[in-house]
């Protein structure tokens, strides 16, 4: 049975060559696709045509969530379980997993006996880290011998802490970039501007290579800042849709309120919001 939603060239020419290379006996691939590449649909893809025991893990639990919902879109007749918390369904066909919850010894070892022959890294960036290389480890993923296949994708294969993901991956078996995709016509094209302001990080400590949030949003939410945004969102891209990525819920809501005070339609979107 064919997949519900149609694969783009770049989506089928992809998964084509993991499962060329899988054949050639390459065990441990990487694909690299841009954000807006559709990565889940690939993984999704991949794993309906190879129809093995499948346990795809990711590190946030929104990207857990919105993989198993784009899996079941693209392959409505799978058989899905999410492993996460007090989500213990690892006896499904394709798992969903949660490294939190999957590196803990019990979880691990009941993975461990589920026999999964394929595992996905969405976000594969991470996976030279200790707890994937925890869960790579054990459930056999680490070797070469054997006919486990592991897979991961990522839109920046390169670790801000300077570790090789090479170390985890054999090869890279497809890759695309996102001027090329812009070309193909299946990403906008982009025109940046930067707007400059007096704020300074000088101030603000790191810890592996990220802002502490508390320090990062004193420091740039301020009115001043806030303003200068929608001033510049007026100046240059009014008659455009915007989203604004901020530092934390505070900043979203601060900054909300600055565009709806100059009449523009605004809304904070963030992680415990309840949608219905």
């Amino acid at each position: 049975m064919p997949m519900t939603i149609p694969l783009r060239d770049y989506q089928s020419e992809a998964v084509e060559c993991v499962i060329k290379h899988f054949h050639n006996n390459y065990k441990k691939q990487l694909v690299v696709l841009p954000t807006g590449a559709g990565k889940t649909i690939v993984m999704a893809e991949i794993a309906r045509r190879l129809n093995l025991r499948t346990l795809l893990i990711a590190h946030r639990e929104e990207l857990i969530n919105q993989a198993k919902e784009k899996f079941q879109m693209a392959w409505p007749e799978g058989n899905y379980g999410i492993c996460r918390a007090s989500q213990d369904e690892l006896d499904k066909r394709v798992v969903f997993g949660s490294v939190q919850s999957l590196i803990q010894n019990k979880r691990l070892e009941k993975a461990e006996n589920q026999n999964f022959d394929l595992l996905l890294i969405d976000e594969a960036h991470h996976a030279n880290s200790p707890s994937y290389q925890k869960i790579i480890e054990r459930l056999g993923f680490h070797s070469t011998a054997g006919n486990k296949l592991l897979v991961g994708v990522t839109a920046t294969p390169m670790r801000s802490d300077n570790k090789e993901i090479g170390e985890v991956f054999e090869q890279v078996s497809y890759s695309t970039s996102i001027a090329n995709l812009i070309q193909l016509g299946y990403l906008c094209p982009v025109k940046g501007r930067r707007i400059v302001t007096t704020t300074t990080l000088n101030k603000v400590h790191s810890s592996k290579q990220d802002f502490y949030t508390g320090e990062l949003s004193e420091a740039v939410n301020t009115p001043e800042r806030n303003q200068l945004i929608v001033d510049s969102y007026l100046k240059y891209a009014q008659d455009r849709k915007g989203i604004v990525f901020c530092c934390d819920v505070q900043h979203c809501k601060d900054l909300s309120e600055a565009f709806k005070r100059a009449q523009i339609r605004s809304t904070a979107v963030f992680g415990d919001m309840v949608y219905r």
